[in-house]
C-alpha cells in the first residue's frame, strides 16, 4: 500500500462522513470532491448504475437523504489495494438514521432504521472513478415489517465493528512501528506488563519487542491465535501465551487445541475478548452472540481438556498467573 493511497483512504472515509453528515445541503459541492467526473456507479436493485456525478446523486444520494434526513454513515472497517494497476478502497458499515419517508418504494416507519453497506469504490488521482455500492436494501425491508422472505436461519440484526476501531487502518507503517516502540518505551519506565496482540505482523513484532525485553518486567502474547512455531518463539523470549473462546471454535480452533498443552503451566492465561469471541462450544447458545466475562469457564473447560489436566488445575494455576501477571493483592 503506498502512502499516497493511504492518504486517499482517509479523505474518502472523513469525505463520505462528510457528505451524509451535510445531507441536502450542499450535496453537489461535496460530491464533486469525492468523485471524478466521469464517475461510474453499480449499485444494489433499484439503484442499479449512474454515469456522472449528477446521475450518481439523484440516483444514489438524493433519495437516501430525503427518507433519513438524519442518516449517519458508521464505517467498520476501511482497507485499500490494488489490482492490475488501479487502485481500491473497500468499505463496511452501516448508514443509520430516522425512515421518515418512503424510500425505493419501501414505506416509512418513522423509526431508527441501520443499512448495511459493502462497497468498494475505484480511485484515480484522489477521486471516485467507479463507486460498486451493495447495499442491504432487503434487511430495510425487513426491518420495517413488510419482507416477503423466509426468515433467516441466522441472527438478523445490526452487527457492530471493533470497538477499538481497529477496522479503520489509516497509520503508515512506520508510525505504527514508532508508537509500538514509545508504548514498550513507557512500559519500561513505569515498571507496568504488556499486553500485546499484532495481526499479519509477526516479523515486525518480534524485531522491536525482543529488544525491549530487558527492560519489561512482564509480557503476553494476547488473544494468540498464531501456530506452533510462533508460539514456541514467543515462549522463547519470556512472553505468557493468552488463550481465548478461539479455542472453542470447530472451525477455525483445532491448531490451539492441539499446542496448548506445550505451554508451561506458569505462563498461562485464559481470557474471553469479551465482546468478541463468544464460545461456540456453549449449551445451550445463548441468545446474544455477545462475550461475556462469565463465558471464561468455557475457555477453561476446553482449553483444560486439550491439556489433559483438571479444570480445576487449569483453573488454579491460571488464576496464581493473572495475580502474578498484574500484580494484584
Amino acid at each position: 500500500m503506498t502512502e499516497a493511497l493511504n492518504i486517499t483512504k482517509r479523505q474518502l472515509h472523513e469525505g463520505l462522513i462528510s457528505l451524509c453528515e451535510g445531507g441536502t445541503v450542499g450535496i453537489s459541492k461535496a460530491a464533486d470532491l469525492l468523485y471524478h467526473p466521469d464517475v461510474y456507479l453499480r449499485a444494489s436493485h433499484p439503484m442499479n448504475e449512474a454515469h456522472g456525478v449528477e446521475s450518481l446523486i439523484s440516483t444514489l444520494w438524493a433519495p437516501l437523504f430525503a427518507s433519513f434526513p438524519d442518516v449517519e454513515r458508521r464505517d467498520s472497517l476501511v482497507v485499500s489495494g490494488q489490482y492490475e494497476g488501479r487502485d481500491y478502497i473497500g468499505m463496511v458499515g452501516h448508514y443509520c438514521g430516522t425512515f421518515q419517508s418512503d424510500w425505493l418504494g419501501i414505506p416509512a416507519t418513522g423509526r431508527p432504521i441501520y443499512l448495511r453497506y459493502g462497497e468498494v469504490h475505484e480511485v484515480r488521482d484522489g477521486k471516485i472513478i467507479q463507486s460498486n455500492c451493495i447495499w442491504d436494501v432487503l434487511d430495510v425491508i425487513r426491518q420495517t415489517g413488510f419482507c416477503a422472505l423466509a426468515p433467516s436461519l441466522g441472527t438478523e440484526g445490526m452487527w457492530p465493528g471493533p470497538l477499538t476501531g481497529d477496522g479503520l487502518d489509516f497509520s503508515p507503517r512506520d508510525a505504527q512501528k514508532e508508537a509500538f516502540r514509545s508504548q514498550l518505551d513507557i512500559a519500561a519506565d513505569t515498571g507496568k506488563p504488556v499486553f500485546l496482540h499484532q495481526r499479519d505482523a509477526h516479523d515486525d513484532f518480534v524485531n522491536i519487542l525482543e529488544p525491549a525485553l530487558p527492560k519489561i518486567s512482564r509480557a503476553v502474547a494476547h488473544c494468540f491465535t498464531g501456530e506452533g512455531e510462533s508460539m514456541r518463539e514467543y515462549l522463547a523470549m519470556g512472553l505468557w501465551i493468552g488463550i481465548t473462546g478461539w479455542i472453542c471454535d470447530e472451525r477455525r480452533g483445532g491448531h490451539l487445541r492441539e499446542i496448548v498443552a506445550e505451554i508451561p503451566d506458569n505462563r498461562l492465561l485464559i481470557e474471553t475478548d469479551a465482546p468478541y469471541l463468544l464460545p461456540r462450544t456453549l449449551k445451550p447458545k445463548p441468545k446474544s452472540r455477545r462475550c461475556e466475562p462469565a463465558h471464561l469457564t468455557e475457555v477453561l473447560k476446553v482449553v483444560a481438556k486439550a491439556r489433559g489436566q483438571s479444570e480445576e488445575h487449569v483453573a488454579d494455576i491460571t488464576t496464581a498467573n493473572a495475580i502474578e501477571f498484574f500484580a494484584l493483592p
